[in-house]
């Protein structure tokens, strides 16, 4: 009898770790469709997400493109040179308006004013005898 208690024991014991088993694989199964779930989702958000991934490698490829151009025309410049040409423009237009500014300073505006004078003092009677003309319905 001793032998059938020692069995049964054996054979409890073993009913009890199968439970056990039971239960973890269960949990066990549970948590694979969780992870089912997520690597499912993360695989539609992946499509989702991956147009716009292209047309944002396409447009850095534009961008660097571009970029790369503008530095090979900057690196052909020769700003030396440039900064002499804006430096003569400069002094070109600097020694223009000084001569301008000369010429101003040298009329005589009281002359001028006293020609101005003149010459109207001379259109004014052909300008009367226009207005004449014309009102008068002679032409």
């Amino acid at each position: 009898m001793a032998e059938h208690d020692n069995l049964q024991t054996v054979l409890e014991k073993l009913e009890e770790n199968s439970r056990k088993q039971l239960i973890w694989t269960r949990v066990q199964c549970v948590f694979s469709m969780i992870t089912g779930i997520c690597c499912v989702a993360a695989l539609v958000q992946i499509l989702r997400v991956l147009p716009q991934l292209e047309q944002l490698i396409l447009h850095t490829d534009v961008v660097l493109t571009n970029l790369e151009a503008i530095t090979q025309q900057l690196t052909a410049l020769d700003l030396s040179e440039m900064v002499t040409n804006i430096n003569d423009l400069v002094t070109t237009s600097q020694a223009g308006v000084e001569e301008a500014l000369e010429r101003i300073n040298e009329i005589n505006f009281e002359a001028l004013n006293q020609a101005v004078e003149d010459l109207a003092a001379v259109v004014k009677p052909l300008a009367d005898f226009v207005k004449r003309i014309t009102l008068g319905g002679l032409l």
